[in-house]
């Protein structure tokens, strides 16, 4: 199970919540869980929901524990809150490159560490798509992930989708960027004019 407080808001009025409570929602839901947890009578008090008292939680799980990730999108509040709660952590990349989420990494063995919490697995989310070919793949996931994209983004006042290449990845070298910079000026910006020539033609 993966818990996190998501990239959309519309659900907080759809379920009578301010989304002034944004933090606090989810900083008690996850409290609360932790508890739940435990699969022992729960005693638990917040201000977004009523209290319990000794309030047993059926059923119990076959294992007696339910393996739980914390969702983050990049937020360092949210690495350290997946610590405190001995939580292993799994990375959400919509966008970018992985390595960019580095950081986020060692500061949250840092911080379990400093927890006093045992060290925990790191998991990486990203949008994928496997089918029998790469020209398969694309042809099928892109116009519906475009459409998607192009949709959300209206409602939101996004440009449309556009491609940006990112060259500089984490702690890659002078040496290797400049030879990036090299090829792409010297043989990957060519190829792509001559593939969209010859798709105008």
């Amino acid at each position: 199970m993966i818990l996190g407080r998501g990239s959309f808001i519309e659900s907080f009025p759809l379920f009578g919540f301010d989304l002034k409570q944004y933090e606090q929602l989810f900083e008690e839901k996850l409290e609360l869980f932790a508890e739940l947890l435990t699969e022992q009578p729960v005693t638990w008090s917040g201000e977004t929901r009523p209290a319990l008292k000794e309030q047993p939680v059926y059923p119990p799980t076959q294992s007696g524990s339910l393996r739980t990730w914390i969702g983050v999108g990049g937020n360092a509040h949210s690495v350290v809150r997946a610590a405190h709660y001995g939580f292993p952590l799994m990375l959400a990349v919509i966008g970018g490159h992985p390595l960019a989420f580095a950081p986020l990494v060692d500061l949250y063995h840092r911080a379990l560490q400093h927890a006093g919490k045992a060290p925990q697995a790191v998991g990486v989310h990203s949008p994928g798509y496997v089918a029998d070919t790469d020209e398969r793949a694309r042809d099928e996931m892109w116009p519906p992930y475009a459409a998607m994209q192009e949709r959300i983004g209206r409602e939101r006042g996004w440009a449309p989708m556009r491609f940006d290449l990112k060259y500089s990845l984490g702690t890659l070298s002078h040496e290797c960027l400049m030879r990036s910079i090299e090829l792409y000026g010297s043989q990957v910006a060519p190829l792509v004019r001559q593939e969209l020539q010859r798709e105008d033609r």
